[in-house]
């Protein structure tokens, strides 16, 4: 939930939140105040624009009318993908929205003709592709807002990593959240 109301206030639930929180002396007789410390992107609820995090955080952000983001951190080879997210249509003058909202897609290789809160699991993900696309699918004035936006690509292959020692193998195993 979103409400900062007066019962949410507690230090514990504002960093939580990723809210600052500043204790200080307010007075001789050591009367503690609590002073929260708001930056902008803070005031914006964590929503921001949406960053590269392969197999990383859930994360925030709105596709205006139209609007498409990348994200370019995927492995070359054929991978499997899990995707999920909640979706919401947002504008003013929204009033009949597409019955899908988001198209996700690698290269020219889309997940069906769009979802609705994704939650794909084991997509395979062609090899080559390394660049995940999320699109607003909507076609009339309706901006999107994507939350708890996830996506994780692994491969099956064996990786081989180079260190300061021996070379050493790894192997990189699908995990289901």
């Amino acid at each position: 939930s979103s409400d900062l109301g007066p019962s949410h206030l507690s230090g514990q639930c504002l960093r939580e939140r990723g809210i600052q929180v500043v204790t200080s002396m307010a007075s001789p007789s050591r009367h503690h105040s609590l002073h929260a410390v708001l930056s902008l992107s803070t005031l914006a609820l964590a929503w921001s624009s949406p960053m590269a995090g392969n197999c990383g955080a859930p994360q925030n952000f709105d596709l205006h009318i139209g609007g498409s983001t990348e994200f370019y951190d995927l492995p070359a080879p054929e991978a499997s993908c899990t995707i999920s997210a909640i979706t919401s249509t947002t504008g003013g003058l929204c009033w009949f929205p597409a019955p899908k909202d988001i198209a996700l897609c690698f290269g020219s290789t889309c997940h069906g003709a769009g979802d609705t809160n994704p939650h794909i699991i084991d997509w395979k993900k062609p090899a080559g592709e390394t660049v995940l696309t999320a699109e607003n699918i909507h076609e009339s004035l309706c901006g999107l807002h994507v939350k708890n936006f996830m996506y994780c690509c692994r491969t099956n292959e064996v990786e081989r990593l180079e260190s300061d020692g021996p070379e050493v193998e790894r192997v990189a195993f699908e995990v289901n959240v």
